[in-house]
């Protein structure tokens, strides 16, 4: 499972997606946060809805673009 995140100075854009056997990708959610410290620990809640099979492991992924993405990373 992984979570995907575009990433700006005031908001984040996440999505959650599945890559199955075949290569398949499906989207489970997607969303906007806003970019900073106070909203990460609800962008984890949010995550946690999506990955109910705690065996599969779950992949965080973030364009990098300038200096917005260093708080959360």
């Amino acid at each position: 499972m992984g979570a995907a995140r575009a990433v700006s100075k005031d908001t984040l854009q996440v999505c959650v997606s599945v890559i199955d056997t075949s290569g398949k990708i499906t989207i489970k959610g997607s969303g906007k946060i806003g970019n900073k410290v106070t909203a990460f620990d609800s962008f984890l809640t949010w995550v946690s809805k999506y990955c109910k099979d705690k065996s599969l492991p779950v992949r965080y992924v973030m364009e990098s673009t300038g200096v917005y993405h260093e708080q959360l990373a």
